[in-house]
């Protein structure tokens, strides 16, 4: 589906759906893939309260109909739990991930792209949680099987880089932090593939002040909130965006001086971060040690 053209889809997607439920139970098939159009059109147009419905629905026919094991089965179960993660339902987004990887390694075999993804996604929906040890792993697993299949500078590397990259700053491996993020971000500028560069230039720039590195940790600052403006400007709908920006943002502010800001802001932001993510959440934790830094910071 283009972009701006998602009204459009919509409304072929309920004329087809009307039309599939009139066939009753012969067709089934054709009616799970109307409603798993009819929820992936309203998730790309962002509204992802009416997406959740039909892709339920979806995913309940193909199990009664093609059976649990199934290929589209498996794709319904990776767009409904793509859906939880996107609404910030992580629990709920990691179990369906956890049910849906033995799927995709049955339907496409261990090495497949389409399991890299779920992989990835499983690692990355962990790591939300703050489940980092089980984490690591899946995301180091994505990455190498992600190389393999698509080359050293397909997109699909950006996320587990990124998300590697964060844990390696989490647990001190500041250089294999570094090295990670730098090459993600340099996938990221390519043509095409800055759909993740805001956050990608964020945890460049919280390694750069984890490494004493202010004045450039400043500057990346900079422009990933240029880009988080640009790639995300309903500031309201990605308030944790911004919360996660201004983290980052509040434990340079102390580096520079300005206690008071700093904790400001900080204060403001986890409040944010704790109801999107949880208490024990990723970003929730990062937040919580910026204070205790912050609170030790001459």
């Amino acid at each position: 589906m283009q972009l701006g053209k998602f009204a459009e889809a919509e409304a072929l997607c309920r004329e087809a759906l009307a039309a599939d439920r009139k066939r009753g139970a012969q067709g089934a098939a054709v009616l799970a893939q109307s409603l798993d159009s009819l929820g992936r059109a309203y998730f790309y147009s962002g509204d992802l309260a009416a997406a959740e419905a039909p892709l339920r629905e979806s995913l309940a026919l193909r199990e009664q109909v093609l059976g649990a094991r199934h290929s589209l089965t498996a794709i319904s179960l990776g767009n409904l739990a793509g859906l939880l993660y996107q609404s910030g339902r992580y629990d709920e987004a990691l179990s369906m991930y956890r049910e849906a990887l033995p799927i995709y390694r049955e339907v496409y075999g261990p090495e497949h792209p389409e399991v890299a993804s779920v992989v990835n996604d499983l690692g990355r929906t962990a790591l939300m949680t703050g489940r980092i040890d089980e984490a690591e792993p899946l995301l180091r697993q994505a990455l190498s099987m992600t190389e393999k299949s698509e080359g050293d500078t397909h997109d699909d590397l950006i996320s587990p880089l990124n998300s590697l990259a964060m844990i390696d700053a989490y647990r001190g491996r500041l250089d294999a932090g570094r090295s990670e993020i730098q090459r993600a971000a340099t996938i990221a500028r390519m043509p095409n593939h800055d759909g993740m560069l805001d956050q990608v230039l964020l945890t460049e720039a919280d390694l750069e002040l984890a490494a004493g590195n202010r004045a450039l940790a400043g500057s990346l600052l900079k422009e990933a909130q240029a880009q988080l403006q640009r790639l995300h400007p309903d500031q309201s709908a990605d308030a944790w965006r911004y919360a996660v920006w201004n983290s980052v943002n509040a434990q340079r502010l102390a580096g520079d001086g300005d206690q008071a800001g700093a904790a400001q802001a900080l204060a403001a932001a986890q409040r944010i971060l704790d109801q999107r993510f949880g208490a024990n959440g990723f970003y929730s934790l990062l937040a919580k040690r910026r204070q205790q830094l912050i609170a030790k910071t001459p």
